[in-house]
C-alpha cells in the first residue's frame, strides 16, 4: 500500500478527493508525507482505521494541505492531541471531521483548538473519545456557530453541562443531528 501510494502520489497532484480506509491496517507516515508533500489541493481524506500512522502525518498534512475540508481520522489511536491542535491550525477550512475512537487525540485541549481554528466546522464525530468533558463540548459551542451535526456517543466524561447553554450557543434548532447515547 505504502510503495503504491508513493509511486502514484506523483501523477495525481491535482487530486482534491482520496480516500485510504483501511480494511488491514498498513499504511505508513511516508506514505502520507508523500501524498500531502505532492498533492496541495487536496480537499477531502479519508484515513480511518490507519493504525500505523503518527503524529508525523498530522504535522505533514498540516503542512501540506491546508486546503482540507474534510478529514476522516475515525481509529487512529495514536494521533495526539497536541498533533491535532496543529493540524488544525493550518487547516482552518475544515468543515467535517471525524475523530471517531482517536482517544488519544480528541481531547478536551484539541476541540479548544479546534473551537478557535475551525469556525467553518459543521460536522464533527467525537464516538468513543472517553477524554471529552463538559469543557470541550463548551468550547466547541463557542466557536464553531456553524455545527450541525454532532456525535458524543460513548464519550462517558459528558454528564453535567448546562445543556440549555451549549443548545443556545449552537442555536440548536439549526442542528440536524446531536448524539448523546
Amino acid at each position: 500500500m505504502n510503495s503504491l501510494v508513493q509511486s502514484l502520489a506523483p501523477k495525481f497532484t491535482k487530486l482534491q478527493v482520496l480516500s485510504l480506509r483501511q480494511d488491514r491496517p498498513q499504511l505508513e507516515d511516508i506514505a502520507v508525507e508523500t501524498v500531502a508533500t505532492l498533492c496541495h489541493d487536496l480537499r477531502d481524506l479519508d484515513l480511518s482505521k490507519s493504525f500505523r500512522l503518527t503524529d508525523c502525518s498530522l504535522y505533514s498534512l498540516a503542512n501540506g494541505c491546508p486546503r482540507l475540508t474534510k478529514l476522516n481520522i475515525s481509529g487512529c489511536s495514536a494521533f495526539s492531541d497536541s498533533a491535532l491542535a496543529y493540524l488544525t491550525s493550518y487547516c482552518r477550512n475544515l468543515k467535517s471531521l471525524n475523530l471517531c475512537g482517536c482517544v488519544r487525540a480528541a481531547t478536551d485541549r484539541a476541540l479548544q483548538a479546534i473551537a478557535y481554528n475551525c469556525s467553518q466546522l459543521q460536522t464533527l464525530n467525537l464516538g468513543w473519545c472517553e477524554d471529552i468533558s463538559d469543557n470541550g463540548v463548551t468550547s466547541l459551542a463557542s466557536g464553531c456557530p456553524d455545527l450541525r451535526a454532532l456525535d458524543l456517543c460513548g464519550c462517558v466524561l459528558i454528564t453535567g453541562f448546562d445543556f440549555d447553554d451549549v443548545a443556545e450557543a449552537l442555536l440548536l434548532e439549526d442542528v440536524f443531528a446531536l448524539t448523546l447515547v
